[in-house]
């Protein structure tokens, strides 16, 4: 009884704080209200988790585990269903490079950084090494990662304003920048220790991504094949849901990435799905909603260890030194039909739902203390960098040029 009182209070608490801090049409001038909601709803869970009130105490924590595996998939489908082909490339090579740049360079930065923290540092002492690079790369997928709910909130009002063509920029590379993140869960998820049934290794590491890409594909085709003979919206809203559950509780028996395996489904239905936009409007509804449930998880799950002091540190340091100098080398190498900012990598520093999915993801898969660090990590990143994230946007805008009004798409 517990449970479902605890489950109906997190869903009415995140539907109230969609409306409060995702509709408000207002663009700030400081602060966004966003980063007031995160604060609120992690630090509810913090209040209600085992740390102080400890009503999310761990079989709680532990029975909400289908619903955040629920809310991962919906994540990954949401993305790979934005991932249309004929849409990404509407937009100037360039772009997608200047994307790459700003994912790929703090992406390298934070890999390296923790490679050596945890095996030479002396700090963690890892249970195998594979383990250590398996999360290692979860570090650096959630680095690579920007929120688009600050970029849209700033952008509001500019997009038809001399400033439209670096707004178009930022929005295209916040919303795309995950397609590197993905992959590299997975991979992460199939390194090391993770791809076992029953207690016993099956597969090597390669096996299991290659097969975590087959069954997304694979699911994704299904799915295709329902959603077209579907007519009823209520019925589709239903093989959505339907779908979602299917993906996600196979990627948990067969411990692959939920994320990977989602995203990959839902890019089979942005390409080959006529109902592409539906299925697209369904998934919106619920993003947000998740987002704040996965806030108030992971303010329950934080624990405070020494490491933290200096693991925190190094993984927004060194993230926010890779953006900004990704974002420099891309203002550099690629040239398009407007002038690129060199400071163009601040308007990528934000984070938000799917790298805290990442973090969820592994954080109960993880050995101590580094499944505690990596919630430390990204809930302390997630509060900063949206505190800094419009002032810096603003700054980004206000280097760019006025006055070129060229179209997106112009090579």
């Amino acid at each position: 009884m517990k449970e479902i009182i605890v489950l109906v209070i997190i869903v009415i608490l995140s539907l109230v704080g969609y409306r409060r801090a995702y509709t408000d049409t207002r663009t700030p001038k400081y602060f966004s209200p966003i980063i007031f909601s995160e604060f609120l709803y992690i630090f509810l869970g913090l209040l209600m988790g085992p740390m102080f009130l400890n009503f999310l105490d761990s079989n709680i924590l532990d029975s909400l585990t289908p619903l955040v595996l629920l809310g991962l998939g919906w994540i990954g489908i949401l993305f790979g269903i934005q991932l249309k082909f004929s849409d990404i490339i509407r937009f100037p090579r360039s772009f997608f490079g200047v994307m790459i740049f700003n994912s790929v360079v703090p992406l390298i930065f934070v890999f390296i950084a923790f490679i050596f923290y945890f095996f030479y540092a002396g700090q963690i002492t890892p249970t195998s090494q594979g383990v250590i690079v398996a999360f290692a790369l979860v570090f650096a997928a959630m680095a690579s990662c920007t929120s688009q709910s600050t970029m849209t909130v700033m952008g509001r009002g500019l997009i038809d304003s001399g400033k439209r063509n670096i707004v178009i920029l930022l929005r295209y590379v916040s919303s795309l920048d995950d397609m590197v993140a993905i992959p590299l869960v997975g991979l992460a998820f199939a390194y090391e220790g993770f791809h076992t049934i029953g207690g016993e290794i099956y597969f090597r590491w390669w096996d299991v991504l290659l097969a975590t890409v087959l069954l997304g594909l694979l699911s994704g085709f299904i799915l295709n094949f329902i959603v077209r003979i579907t007519e009823d919206k209520r019925e589709l809203f239903l093989v959505v849901i339907g779908m979602v559950i299917l993906s996600v509780g196979g990627a948990r028996y067969l411990n692959v990435s939920p994320l990977l395996m989602s995203a990959i489904s839902g890019m089979v239905l942005a390409n080959m799905s006529p109902k592409q936009s539906e299925i697209m409007d369904i998934l919106l509804l619920g993003e947000k909603p998740i987002f704040l449930i996965f806030l108030i998880t992971i303010g329950a799950l934080l624990e405070f260890s020494p490491q933290v002091l200096i693991v925190v540190p190094i993984y927004i340091g060194i993230r926010f030194l890779g953006k900004v100098l990704g974002g420099f080398g891309a203002s550099l190498v690629f040239k398009t039909y407007f002038e690129i900012p060199r400071n163009i990598g601040l308007g990528s520093i934000s984070q938000g739902s799917m790298a805290v999915a990442i973090a969820l993801s592994f954080s109960q898969l993880a050995p101590d203390p580094i499944g505690g660090l990596i919630i430390f990590s990204v809930t302390t990143s997630i509060l900063f960098n949206e505190l800094l994230a419009p002032m810096a946007i603003k700054s980004v805008l206000g280097s760019a040029k006025d006055g070129n009004r060229g179209k997106a798409g112009t090579k």
